[in-house]
This record gives C-alpha cells, structure tokens and sequence, in this order.
C-alpha cells in the first residue's frame, strides 16, 4: 500500500527502528490518509481508471482526483447507461489538469441537463512517495508529506493520551493502548499546523 509518506520515512518519525510495530503503523497510515482524503474533499494518491459520475447543466465539471493526468473518455446519457456510443470526441471537451475541473467545448457551453448523466473515466491524484513521477505526472507536495508525518507522530506518541483501543482498517484490528477506553483515532482532529498545512489541498465545489 502507497501513502502520502513512505512507511520508512514514517518509522522514522516516530522513532521506531524494528519491524514489530509495522501493522500497527501500516494501519494508522491507512486510516490517516483516508481521513486526509476526506478532509480535502478529494482523493490525493494517484489513481487510474477511475469512475465518477456527474451531474450536468453546469459550467464544468470538479473531478476528485487530481492534478488530472489524463481523460479517458467522457460519456453523456440521460439514461445512465452510458453505451460506447454515448462517449464524446476528444475535442468537445477541454480539461485543467491541475485543478481537475473539466469544461464543455468553448465559450459559456454547459453540461447538458441531466442528475448523473456525465460518467468521466480518468486517470488523477499526486504520486505516492518514494515513486517517480511518469509523464504528466505531480509529485506529492512536501507540505502534504510534512502535514502527514506530523500527524501521524502526534497520534502515535500520544495514542494512550487519546484513548484509542483499536484501529479498524481493511477489515483488520489493532489494539492500542488502555484496552478499557474505547475511543478511536478516526475520531480525532487534526493539529492545528495540519489543518493549516491542508487548507491548500481543499477541493472546492
């Protein structure tokens, strides 16, 4: 599983230098990340062939993954079947990879009309850490990484302090500290300097 920082980065950070603890992290860094994801309103690591669904009558489209690598196709159907047919020519639509917002054709044109008749197939979101950029491709921002380590330090040290028994991930549990405090670490906020760190990464609708 890639993160927005490399697990070795994340051990460091912690201050653990064995592989006893490894599940443990592995699983806080999955539940941080998708807690990050959802704070911004978007997903940040790089994913292909995403699905989404849209609804026209707008200006554009926001697409949740990017920077935007790459459009697949755009199909439009009012049926919500979206056979091959229904798939647009490259040159109706025209894209902003870096902030994911897609328009139709030129000038003032709207999406046609229509609750979840847009289906966008793409490819977007920033490179994990550790991985080389390939073409079109934005590296993780250093300020997403540094927001990253720095929470995941904070709730690591501080795991007994927050009462959290158990992280829930992929189906897996793993228990933390006081076994008799039930709260989890999905629940907590973020630190003041994170939250500040991800206001530029917010995806605004």
């Amino acid at each position: 599983m890639l993160y927005i920082a490399e697990l070795t980065e994340i051990k460091l950070s912690v201050g653990v230098t064995d592989t006893d603890d490894d599940a443990k992290i592995t699983l806080l860094a999955e539940l941080l990340q998708g807690r990050f994801d959802d704070h911004t309103n978007r997903g940040l690591l790089l994913s292909s062939a995403i699905v989404e669904l849209h609804d026209g009558g707008f200006r554009s489209l926001l697409l949740r993954n990017f920077p935007t690598v790459s459009i697949t196709d755009i199909r439009v159907d009012g049926d919500g079947i979206f056979e091959a047919e229904t798939a647009l020519d490259s040159d109706s639509f025209r894209f902003d990879p870096e902030r994911g917002r897609v328009v139709r054709g030129i000038g003032n044109r709207v999406w046609e009309q229509g609750f979840k008749n847009v289906q966008v197939t793409y490819t977007g979101g920033f490179v994990a850490q550790g991985t080389s950029p390939g073409a079109g491709e934005t590296a993780m921002p250093e300020g997403l990484r540094r927001a990253f380590l720095m929470q995941i330090e904070f709730e690591w040290r501080n795991k007994s302090r927050l009462g959290t028994q158990q992280v829930n991930a992929a189906g897996q549990t793993v228990n933390f500290g006081n076994p008799s405090v039930t709260r989890s670490l999905k629940n907590q906020t973020f630190m003041p300097e994170v939250e500040t760190s991800l206001l530029e990464y917010v995806r605004k609708e």
